[in-house]
């Protein structure tokens, strides 16, 4: 089987380890391109692929394939927006979206899915040239709860990421059956409304669950939380909520 794999990242470096140690003799092109490139390249090269940096002469070279040249284009956290070029190369095609789709595609969204109350999960998908927006082939719903914040549910969502992509890409790789067409949602979320959704701004008097909401989603480490502006200052903004049964906390 010839796969084309755009890579990136230690995600990306997670789910390559499932296609070596189960399918380690497939027809491989990787495609690889930062972060975490040095160590994906090292992964790759300990088993004998082939690879590619991902610029333009790349791309190029991919371009000059004839059209179904690949069975899969795989888009394992890789840093490339596809085009109908591109992806006519491929009889198929996969990516990873860390969300329940169609809720919160685009950019960050699993900040998205605790301000919009929207559940969260994972989706593997065909790749289109619409954001996010190809067949469903697979997802899963990732349950969390009310005052869960951005950083912990992040990290039980991108394990299941790179893990339910081991558990299901054995399945699909030969499936027959057809992905389900997503249903039409308008909203696309990109960097800009996160930077904009960042600040909480107490002069205008933002409601309470805009403001809680606010605090939860965008908190994720020392360097990154919720910014209040009040009066002409900014300031970092990290809440700490536990449940109180009685006159006891838990």
């Amino acid at each position: 089987m010839k796969i084309l794999v755009f890579v990136s990242k230690w995600v990306g470096n997670e789910c390559l380890r499932t296609l070596f140690s189960e399918f380690g003799n497939d027809d491989y092109l990787f495609i690889v391109s930062n972060p975490d490139a040095d160590k994906i390249i090292e992964l790759i090269q300990k088993h004998n692929h082939k690879y590619l940096i991902l610029n333009q002469d790349t791309i190029k070279f991919i371009n000059s394939h004839s059209k179904f040249h690949f069975d899969w284009l795989l888009n394992l956290w890789g840093a490339y927006i596809f085009n109908e070029e591109i992806l006519l190369k491929a009889k198929k095609s996969l990516n990873i979206h860390p969300s329940f789709l169609p809720f919160d595609r685009g950019r960050d969204p699993i900040v998205w899915a605790i301000r919009k109350s929207h559940p969260a999960g994972v989706t593997l998908h065909q790749i289109t040239e619409g954001v996010d927006e190809g067949p469903i082939i697979f997802q899963e719903e990732v349950k969390y709860n009310f005052p869960e914040n951005g950083r912990v549910l992040y990290d039980r969502v991108i394990e299941r990421c790179y893990k339910l992509f081991g558990e299901q890409w054995p399945k699909i790789r030969n499936s027959k059956e057809k992905p389900i067409t997503q249903k039409k949602v308008n909203v696309i979320n990109y960097r800009k409304n996160l930077i904009d959704d960042r600040i909480i701004n107490l002069d205008q008097n933002e409601p309470n669950w805009t403001v809680i909401s606010k605090i939860l989603a965008h908190d994720f480490d020392k360097d990154y939380c919720s910014l209040i502006s009040y009066q002409g200052k900014i300031y970092d903004a990290k809440l700490v909520i536990k449940e109180r049964i009685g006159d006891h906390e838990e």
